[in-house]
């Protein structure tokens, strides 16, 4: 194991520090990370299988977002700019492959250069923020954001999780729009009922702060559980942090570091 993971895992340890951890259990997980610094064998960089506990009930089920990374793989080097541009999402948010800012901002810009809306969300995004080698630029992000708006919508319409993901997060965020949580959570929702993570994490949050739908922690918890178990990394954290407080479920020590280690695993350094 990489010395950088090893790291973040005794970081991930350390949150039990401020946890109230069972004095046998924080002992057997100081002991795995004693062996960890000592031999790298002692950890894989497979998930544990998880119990039948953590599965969502029957009747709460929707379509787990299946992976499309080695199709896509092919299709953005053949220059289809939807693959350019939802590839350039994974890369970006780490979700499926390793997070690459920079990998990222190349395929959003090869796909924005087609004027696809996921392309150009994705590079307004980066020049929002700065990274992937774009220099910070709010005001030229805002229009990125306004030009691809109205093909986003249309897009979102037609059904493509994606872009209903996209839109509610502009609309939550207010990127090149007015503020407006309810449309934020209705397209949260159409996304997440298809599987998609970013959806889910987003109608969590919604849920867990009452932003344009009705404040209900144990809602926001089944939607984080959904993405969590798709390997989502935020989502995993976001979990864990629900058991740390007991919000939504039954506060718990053991079960909130188990999904804080899982998404440090995936370099998630909160």
């Amino acid at each position: 194991m990489k010395r950088k993971m090893k790291i973040q895992w005794l970081g991930s340890l350390l949150v039990m520090l401020f946890l109230n951890v069972p004095g046998s259990y924080a002992q057997n997980i100081f002991n795995m990370a004693a062996d960890l610094l000592e031999d790298d064998s002692s950890v894989t960089d497979e998930s544990p299988e998880q119990s039948s506990s953590e599965l969502s009930e029957a009747e709460n089920a929707v379509p787990v977002q299946p992976s499309p990374i080695p199709g896509l793989e092919a299709k953005a080097v053949a220059g289809d700019a939807y693959s350019q541009a939802v590839l350039g999402w994974h890369y970006w948010t780490g979700f499926g492959v390793k997070e690459d800012a920079t990998k990222a901002s190349e395929l959003f810009w090869k796909s924005a250069r087609q004027n696809h809306p996921l392309g150009l969300f994705g590079v307004a995004n980066l020049v929002n923020a700065g990274e992937g080698g774009n220099a910070k630029n709010e005001e030229k992000a805002k229009l990125i954001y306004q030009k691809a708006r109205p093909a986003l919508e249309s897009l979102a319409t037609a059904g493509d999780p994606y872009a209903q993901a996209e839109l509610g997060r502009m609309y939550d965020l207010g990127l090149g729009l007015e503020t407006n949580y309810a449309e934020a959570a209705k397209w949260y929702q159409k996304a997440a009922t298809q599987g998609s993570v970013r959806g889910q994490i987003g109608l969590g949050y919604s849920y867990q702060y009452g932003e344009g739908v009705e404040k209900n922690a144990e809602e926001a918890v089944k939607w984080y559980r959904k993405a969590a178990e798709q390997g989502f990394a935020d989502a995993q954290c976001n979990l864990g942090f629900m058991y740390d407080t007991g919000q939504g479920v039954e506060k718990n020590a053991e079960e909130a570091v188990k999904w804080y280690l899982k998404a440090a695993e995936q370099g998630q350094a909160r």
